[in-house]
């Protein structure tokens, strides 16, 4: 349901502005007057209310942001240092858990799929939306956004970029080996 700036909602927040719309939710710029601090609240399409996928996603998000909460609350918080770029980090490294050298293979994959299709494999409009998708998404197939790539040299990128560590390349050697055979060809 769409709302209106100066619209309240559950007799609390102050609906200040749309700041963001996809397919699955809008984004709106809200006052919360009890903290006296902006809010980002989602709305989802009526038309969603009842799908699976969508409750699966906006959970994983919820999830997402929770630990953000949590991240930030007992330490320092520094996105570049404490947990990587989020739009080069692995779904491991978002999810919290252990990492390898598998995690820099998928960050050498993602840095592939921005050199060839000249756009990152996630965005957001911050760095939890891009985490969330991280968790939840896979990114375009590189030869959609760039319909000049070859196929072969999509396949190394989505190989390195496997959401599963262990669906990766073993080892970066293994990596440039497949990338420079793709070249060639």
């Amino acid at each position: 349901m769409p709302f209106s700036p100066g619209q309240s909602l559950v007799s609390r927040y102050r609906i200040d502005a749309e700041i963001g719309h996809g397919g699955t939710a809008i984004v709106y710029r809200s006052h919360d007057p009890l903290m006296d601090r902006t809010v980002a609240i989602k709305v989802f399409p009526s038309d969603l209310i009842g799908d699976e996928e969508a409750a699966r996603q906006f959970a994983t998000e919820l999830k997402v942001i929770g630990q953000l909460e949590q991240l930030t609350s007992s330490q320092s918080f520094d996105p570049q240092t404490t947990t990587g770029t989020a739009y080069y980090m692995p779904p491991e490294q978002a999810a919290g858990q252990a990492l390898d050298y598998r995690a820099d293979i998928y960050s050498i994959g993602a840095t592939l799929y921005e050199m060839c299709t000249g756009r990152r494999p996630y965005e957001g409009s911050s760095w939890a939306d891009i985490v969330v998708k991280v968790l939840s998404e896979d990114p375009p197939l590189p030869c959609e956004v760039n319909p000049n790539l070859p196929h072969i040299v999509q396949d190394v990128i989505l190989r390195a970029m496997a959401r599963t560590p262990a669906e990766r390349y073993s080892t970066a050697l293994e990596l440039s080996t497949a990338l420079r055979e793709a070249a060639r060809a």
